[in-house]
């Protein structure tokens, strides 16, 4: 009997920067954590779900309506909605869990942990540069191993950063290898890439397909917000980003476009895998898209990304050159996207309580340059 586990991508209960005051915390607060996955709870059954949990739950050091304190922070109930729903892995590896320090951090930490949820991208102890997650289902070993490339800017030494924050592909090939003699299946968290970029790099390719050939069956990315292809590749699956699953992201449709990915572990291999279109609706819940189909997507992804950037043709640096270009007028466009939400918005959605706060964070954005 195969092993079904559903991966999803970025899930942050907290209010981002620019819906401060009315983002997903706030629908939280008022209607109920269980509330956000109302609409796809039915999609979530499986032995093993899986997401990359983007903000901390925890209200320690909390400021009540204070900016910095509260942002991109969720409410402590959101951990029973997880468990509720199904979630039994999630990875905190990713530049937002420690926003708010060590002690919201290891509280969150504990309260996933006494839910039985196991805990992917904490720093590795003796070999292993991050600490392996491993689940034992109908007498097969999954091992998970997660990794951040990006680290967070807050913080003033690497030496402060308790999840697992490596770019070097080697350390990562290394714990794979280590991995694989204990386990059936390998999995392996990313949180890497460029925000809003589309595609996924040469330079990600490449070291997306060294990590399969070192032995991880599924490869399983996030952090651009937005979806990227899925790539069948020697043996082993390649989720390059997996988009937002929770997010208050409203203002570009590309982040409010997600995809739900089922495999089916069998005899050490993947046997099947599905991809289901997902988007976020205006309160914030993820549903499965009726206007898309998972052959758009796999055709749409795979097709047009992995063939414009395939790490067989020609100069991966030049390859590259020409890819952050395009990223760059992606970036431009969402921060005059977000910029123009960002002043819409203030003043007709956001609480009073919630405006100084705001309108602070406005005048470092724009004068100072300096915010979040």
């Amino acid at each position: 009997m195969s092993i079904s586990l559903i991966a999803v991508g970025d899930i942050s209960f907290g209010d981002s920067p620019k819906c401060f005051g009315f983002g997903v915390k706030r629908v939280v607060e008022k209607k109920g954590a269980d509330f956000i996955f109302e609409k796809i709870k039915g999609e979530l059954n499986s032995d093993i779900l899986f997401g990359n949990l983007e903000a901390v739950l925890s209200d320690e050091g909390l400021v009540p309506y204070d900016f910095h304190s509260d942002q991109m922070r969720g409410c402590v109930e959101c951990v029973d909605a997880l468990s509720r729903v199904g979630f039994n892995v999630l990875n905190i590896a990713n530049n937002h869990m420690m926003q708010h320090g060590k002690a919201a951090f290891w509280d969150c930490i504990e309260r996933l942990k006494r839910k039985n949820i196991a805990i992917v991208g904490l720093k590795g102890s003796g070999d292993y540069y991050t600490e392996p997650a491993i689940l034992e289902i109908r007498g097969e070993k999954i091992g998970f191993l997660g990794y951040s490339f990006e680290d967070d800017n807050r913080l003033s030494r690497l030496a402060d950063i308790d999840y697992a924050n490596c770019t070097d592909p080697e350390r990562i090939c290394a714990d794979v290898n280590r991995l694989r003699s204990e386990v059936d299946f390998v999995v392996v968290s990313l949180h890497w890439g460029l925000e809003f970029a589309v595609n996924p790099s040469a330079n990600l390719i490449k070291i997306a397909r060294k990590i399969v050939d070192a032995g991880s069956n599924i490869i399983l990315g996030h952090h651009s917000h937005t979806v990227q292809c899925v790539e069948e590749y020697g043996g082993g699956v390649i989720c390059y980003s997996l988009g937002n699953f929770v997010f208050d992201m409203t203002w570009n449709k590309l982040c409010q476009r997600s995809i739900l990915v089922q495999f089916e572990l069998q005899d050490k291999t993947v046997d099947k895998t599905y991809v289901y279109p997902v988007i976020i609706n205006r309160c914030y819940q993820p549903e499965l898209d009726a206007d898309q189909s998972a052959s758009f997507y796999l055709e749409k992804l795979n097709q047009m990304q992995l063939e414009n950037f395939s790490t067989n043709r020609g100069n991966i640096e030049h390859e590259n050159l020409i890819y952050y270009k395009t990223v760059a007028v992606q970036q431009l466009k969402d921060t005059f996207l977000s910029n123009l939400f960002l002043l819409a918005t203030t003043v007709s959605k956001t609480p009073c309580r919630y405006l100084l706060g705001k309108l602070s964070y406005i005048a470092k954005k724009m004068f100072m340059f300096n915010g979040n």
